[in-house]
């Protein structure tokens, strides 16, 4: 069965970032500020799921958004991790340094945005051997 990593996109500076990732060359690059231990799962032929949720007034969620908001995902960029987060002395992003590289994006703007259930289907469909539940 295929893993999933699921990066929240929040912010301007991400959505600008990921899109800049999107524009270069495969192996495409993404970065973190700082280490977390979750990044051990973004390992080689993960596959890895950017989603800009919003919530029921169209505000992007970020870490303010209320636990009890409906959430509606309007954009996910579905890829595969080619190589391991590492920490990098020239960073792609600036001061981004730990970075991994993914390949095969598909950027889908979901109009009308979907529930998180709905959200949950549309990665099923879109991953080789999915294994998520709704």
């Amino acid at each position: 069965m295929a893993d999933l990593g699921v990066i929240l996109i929040s912010g301007q500076e991400l959505v600008d970032n990921l899109d800049r990732a999107l524009g270069e060359p495969d192996p495409k690059p993404w970065a973190f500020t700082k280490w977390i231990r979750q990044m051990r799962g973004l390992t080689p032929g993960t596959y890895v799921a950017w989603i800009e949720f919003t919530d029921s007034t169209g505000r992007q969620v970020n870490r303010f958004t209320p636990s009890k908001a409906e959430l509606h995902a309007r954009r996910v960029v579905l890829g595969r991790v080619e190589s391991p987060v590492l920490e990098r002395g020239a960073p792609f992003f600036d001061g981004y340094p730990f970075e991994f590289r993914f390949t095969d994006p598909s950027d889908e703007l979901l109009d009308p945005p979907r529930s998180v259930v709905e959200t949950t289907d549309w990665l099923n469909t879109h991953i080789d051997e999915p294994r998520l539940g709704s």
